[in-house]
């Protein structure tokens, strides 16, 4: 292994000495992160870390589960199944779909491990409240209000950009005479409400009627909601701005109004499959390409007679059941 000057590489946290030629006859990484940089920096130096084949011509393949960041590599004859993004790179040649080259580097990382989103009875009823774990303090921090939502809230789902700092939050409230849907938004530093929905009827803030979930490469988002029809709406987010609310489909498949939302991204790609369950307890599914619902070749459904008005379903990366 050729060695012209040092590098570092991370892997949760472990930082091992490598020399600039990196040779990989297999690599394997399961349910973990795994970042590199060469020269030991952050991002935004020379690639000077090469991430070759041991033959010339004949793509290696990468797979796992889990987060695949690299920084400032030059990468050539490379494949697999895991997602991998190589920030500020060079893609020399022959790699395979999985590997994702993007310009500049990501935004700095949370400072946080973990946050919880949650509505609570204590004065003001009406903001939800965080509090963030962080793991080298082994401590929680203190209860800090968001901003205001509407009256009880009644659903709260948190969702967390795999590829920078953004933190989307969807609330669903009962005002006592309808219901709020707000979708507030983490910068890194401060929560806006971006925009909120009042079509779901207060009889439904029961049931969550929405949900929202990132891309796994772009890192863009898409939330769908329910406008008390049969055909549930959706707006996608760029990183930058929200798109206008649009249908999902052009012709609702069922006549029920739809009670019930589930997103779930697919790793590796920039597809979503969407679930959702009516008030006829029809459960319906469609596939979010990246780009555009795939009305014609995917949309189903799934069943006319689920056992219960509940949620009665649940959708997980490959993997799918129902009552």
């Amino acid at each position: 292994m050729a060695s012209s000057s040092a590098a570092s590489t991370s892997c949760s946290g472990t930082s091992l000495t490598r020399s600039a030629v990196l040779s990989i006859r297999s690599r394997r990484r399961s349910n973990r992160a795994w970042r590199s940089s060469a020269a030991g920096a952050g991002c935004g130096g020379t690639d000077d870390i090469l991430i070759r084949s041991s033959v010339a011509a004949t793509q290696r393949a990468w797979s796992g589960t889990g987060t695949f960041t690299l920084k400032d590599v030059d990468v050539k004859d490379q494949a697999g199944t895991a997602a991998i993004t190589a920030y500020n790179s060079t893609n020399t040649g022959n790699n395979g779909a999985n590997w994702t080259f993007a310009a500049g580097c990501p935004p700095p990382a949370l400072d946080t491990d973990v946050r919880t989103v949650y509505g609570t009875s204590t004065a003001p009823a009406d903001d939800p409240r965080t509090r963030t774990w962080d793991q080298s303090a082994s401590s929680w921090s203190v209860a800090e209000q968001t901003i205001a939502a509407n009256s009880t809230v009644r659903w709260v789902v948190n969702a967390l950009s795999p590829t920078g700092t953004t933190e989307l939050v969807g609330v669903l409230s009962d005002t006592g005479t309808g219901s709020d849907l707000d979708l507030l938004r983490w910068n890194g530093t401060t929560w806006t409400v971006d925009w909120s929905s009042t079509a779901i009827t207060q009889a439904n803030t029961t049931k969550r009627g929405f949900d929202l979930e990132y891309e796994a490469l772009s890192g863009e988002a898409l939330v769908v909601y329910s406008t008390n029809t049969a055909t549930p709406q959706y707006r996608t987010w760029n990183g930058t701005s929200w798109s206008a609310p649009a249908n999902v489909v052009a012709t609702a498949p069922g006549s029920g109004v739809v009670e019930w939302v589930e997103l779930e991204r697919r790793p590796g790609t920039n597809e979503l499959v969407l679930v959702y369950a009516d008030s006829n307890q029809d459960l319906f599914g469609i596939l979010w390409t990246g780009a555009s619902w795939d009305e014609a070749g995917s949309e189903t459904t799934f069943t006319t007679s689920l056992s219960t008005t509940t949620k009665a379903f649940d959708a997980a990366k490959n993997r799918f059941l129902l009552a």
